[in-house]
């Protein structure tokens, strides 16, 4: 029974370690969207904050979570693979973070004619986020339905590289001014890195499934 109650502890640790990071990014994605709208820089520090917080807390869990597969005799046979995929979707909740940071610190100004593709490439990439968790959550399950979701991870992932193009040619075409175009281009490459480190732990979760030889 007490086996069985440390396996059900880590498996409920890592639903909250998916569903936190899913959070994280979803916040950075909302200070995004209002950012574009509204320019409100007192309101993108409070959106920082609560971004801060989720990706303190994933942290938090991570470690947790760590300690308990260093520390107890559970997935002997895959501990390795779970503390690599949890020390790659952490590096996503952190990065989170940074993009989200990055507009208040570097006075990001984002002229309005980009507003909706870098809106929608903030929403690419937490779609991508998501697919990835849920590959996470399938390797308990079911590692054909994984293996499907690690596919639509790399789907959108493309879709987030083809407007990441699209955007820093419009960027760079623009009148706007020279320093801001490169000020503009590392945030829609901080934006769409998210989805690429998606793309990355979902290649974890591929290599998991082939290990079982399925």
């Amino acid at each position: 029974m007490l086996f069985q109650s440390q396996k059900r502890k880590i498996q409920d640790d890592l639903s909250e370690f998916r569903q936190t990071v899913a959070a994280c990014v979803k916040r950075m994605r909302e200070a995004i969207e209002m950012y574009c709208e509204t320019s409100d820089r007192e309101k993108l520090k409070e959106d920082i904050k609560d971004v801060s917080r989720l990706e303190g807390r994933a942290d938090d869990i991570r470690r947790e979570l760590e300690i308990m597969l260093y520390s107890k005799s559970l997935y002997p046979e895959s501990r390795g693979d779970l503390l690599g995929l949890l020390e790659s979707t952490d590096r996503i909740a952190n990065r989170a973070e940074s993009t989200a940071t990055m507009l208040r610190t570097h006075h990001i100004d984002i002229p309005p004619e980009f507003h909706e593709q870098i809106k929608e490439l903030a929403k690419i990439s937490e779609r991508c986020v998501l697919a990835m968790l849920e590959s996470q959550e399938q390797l308990f399950t079911d590692f054909r339905l994984a293996v499907e979701a690690v596919g639509r991870v790399n789907e959108l992932e493309s879709v987030a590289d083809k407007i990441e193009t699209d955007l820093i040619e419009s960027i760079f075409s623009s009148e706007t001014k020279g320093y801001k175009k490169l000020l503009l281009r590392e945030f829609v490459e901080r934006v769409v890195s998210i989805s690429d480190h998606a793309e990355n732990v979902g290649d974890r979760v591929r290599i998991v499934v082939a290990k079982r030889g399925i």
